[in-house]
């Protein structure tokens, strides 16, 4: 049935497949941004990251791979020629993805905002926490931090 939608398009059967392939692809990205918003809020404190020390940032980039090896193989392997409408849909594939990644985590980050900042904050009370207990700690033992060690 899903192919007979598809066909109707003028997509022949590889084509298709290729077509619904991708279409499971982006579910999954919109999913996956979906899932790492609730993934903060729910998760309990978080530290602060660069973009590139995110795993949701990782699986972005593993999934442009993925696209790559992808549209590699169908090209190299299967069909042996590109025409400009494939590489338009690589090219669209490529920029699809990760916006739609984006996406979900955006709209989800907006409703789990507080939660999220919350989560951000408690990270911030248990480093100072920490701080506190190892500063008291070296001034029991007659340590200060800035003294250097003889």
């Amino acid at each position: 049935m899903l192919y007979d939608i598809v066909e109707a398009f003028g997509f022949n059967e590889m084509q298709a497949t290729i077509v619904l392939i991708a279409m499971v692809f982006f579910l999954a990205n919109l999913i996956g941004g979906f899932m790492s918003s609730i993934f903060l809020a729910f998760g309990g404190a978080i530290k602060r990251r660069k973009a590139m020390d995110r795993m949701s940032v990782r699986l972005l980039l593993l999934g442009e791979l993925f696209i790559f090896l992808w549209a590699f193989y169908y090209h190299a392997m299967v069909v042996v020629t590109i025409s400009l409408e494939h590489f338009v849909f690589w090219m669209a594939s490529l920029v699809i993805a990760p916006l739609l990644a984006y996406i979900g985590s955006q709209v989800t980050y907006l409703i789990f905002r507080k939660k999220i900042e919350g989560n951000y904050k408690a990270y911030a009370k248990v480093l100072a926490k920490r701080r506190a207990k190892r500063d008291a700690k070296m001034k029991a033992s007659g340590a200060s931090r800035t003294s250097a060690p003889s």
